[in-house]
């Protein structure tokens, strides 16, 4: 979708066991994120973050559904609609 012009959200992408930075991540995305794993259907084990002290809680819930996550911003879509 970035490749036609849509603005995607930033991300950073954990794999299981690898060592990360709460801060750094934080910093790189700001507040709030979405956390997702990659392995399991659409809906499970998905968290928003709003508080730093939410993200290490938000990747273990994130890592029991699988190997890989995915760390996202928030994006604020506004719709306008013409007449």
């Amino acid at each position: 979708m970035k490749t036609f012009g849509f603005k995607v959200a930033s991300s950073v992408r954990l794999i299981k066991d690898q060592k990360y930075n709460a801060s750094e991540i934080m910093e790189k995305l700001g507040l709030p994120v979405f956390v997702k794993p990659c392995d399991s259907g659409s809906s499970y084990g998905i968290s928003k973050v709003n508080k730093s002290e939410e993200l290490t809680p938000a990747i273990n819930v994130a890592f029991s559904e699988g190997s890989s996550l995915v760390i996202e911003s928030f994006l604020k879509v506004v719709i306008v609609t013409g007449k």
